[in-house]
């Protein structure tokens, strides 16, 4: 369904197709689809840390089943403190969330804009968020190398309410230029245009601090961060995410949250994970060597052309024209491994696939199963 037409313009023709919700992980729905067992299926198409949760957080947790019987805590103290010493803010500037996805709805909702930039290709949620409370989005395209078109955002804030950034960037991999953020956050403050930006990725960057924005939330009100557990930390089952703001920014989406929108468990292993500074170490170390495999034995199959990522998966586009990234999805799900097809990705085209950074073996079986393919 064509949504509208956006800046026709500017030489940039940009159909807006109405968002749809694609996401990647459905190993029980490929299982039964397939005859396969869930628990050997290997998903590269979930952007979730391979080496965590830490074992120890795992026990925690096991040990502290009994807590599922009783009432979370509603001021969710322990863990907006361990967010802020991990932030280096104040836990007055903090909201923990199910998931940042419940954060995003979050904020549609209190702003309800008429008109949101996303550039894309982006995160399928924020248009659909947008579009739950009446909205429009504008998506402006990326530029080929995938960074952000500077001169159209900042053409098109004065038509918007809403500005959405993800940073390090969904489904691309890749982190946008800092002076460019600065830039469309200072105009967007002139403009009274609230800028969230989506870091759910960053924590993968080596010295994530000079990458993020959300030592700025002091300074611009209309600037709202947002983090998440679920990547990084490899806690996707019990949904933590939060987000960062000014204190009265904080205290009005706080009144539009329900008590106990953060569980138990949730609460207890986000400052376990947190506070293990060793498991965080090693993680960074190992996925970026991994990330390095995974690039090398792509290359080594050949067909496909992959891009520089800062995180923990690829983005590579199939060469050729022989095969679509749904025909390839669907070989690979047969031989259980899951990619995600990137074809539903506004912005990207039919030959798009991300795949995300695993274990060596699993990598050797993926690249295995693809030169089996006449690609």
């Amino acid at each position: 369904m064509v949504y509208r037409t956006v800046a026709e313009d500017s030489g940039h023709p940009r159909t807006m197709a109405r968002a749809a919700r694609h996401h990647g992980g459905n190993i029980d729905e490929v299982a039964q689809r397939y005859g396969l067992n869930a628990r050997q299926i290997i998903d590269f198409s979930t952007n979730v840390n391979p080496f965590g949760p830490p074992p120890s957080v795992l026990e925690t947790l096991q040990d502290n089943l009994w807590r599922v019987s009783v009432y979370p805590d509603v001021s969710q103290k322990k863990l907006k403190e361990a967010l802020a010493d991990y932030l280096s803010v104040d836990s007055s500037q903090i909201i923990p969330g199910n998931g940042s996805a419940e954060l995003i709805y979050l904020v549609a909702s209190y702003l309800s804009p008429k008109k949101t930039i996303i550039p894309i290709p982006s995160f399928c949620e924020y248009p659909l968020a947008i579009q739950a409370f009446g909205g429009e989005p504008i998506f402006i395209p990326l530029t080929q190398n995938f960074q952000m078109d500077l001169k159209e955002i900042l053409r098109h804030l004065s038509q918007a309410q809403m500005l959405i950034i993800a940073n390090p960037n969904n489904p691309t991999g890749n982190l946008f230029d800092m002076d460019d953020l600065l830039k469309i956050l200072q105009k967007s403050y002139r403009h009274n245009v609230l800028m969230m930006v989506d870091e759910a990725f960053v924590d993968f960057v080596p010295h994530r601090d000079s990458v993020s924005l959300v030592r700025k939330v002091g300074q611009f009100r209309n600037l709202i961060v947002l983090g998440s557990l679920t990547k990084f930390f490899a806690l996707p089952g019990l949904r933590l995410g939060y987000l960062v703001a000014h204190p009265e920014l904080v205290a009005d989406l706080s009144r539009r949250i329900p008590p106990w929108n953060v569980n138990s468990l949730a609460q207890l292993g986000g400052p376990l994970v947190l506070q293990d500074h060793q498991f965080q170490e090693e993680s960074r170390a190992r996925i970026i060597e991994n990330r390095e495999y995974l690039a090398q034995k792509l290359a080594s199959v050949g067909s496909f052309r992959t891009h520089p990522s800062v995180t923990n998966f690829i983005l590579a586009e199939i060469l050729g024209g022989s095969i679509t990234a749904t025909k390839l999805w669907e070989f690979l799900a047969k031989k259980g491994i899951l990619i995600r097809d990137c074809s539903s990705f506004l912005g990207l085209g039919p030959a798009y696939v991300r795949l995300a950074v695993r274990k060596r073996e699993e990598i050797d079986r993926l690249t295995e199963v693809l030169k089996g393919l006449s690609l």
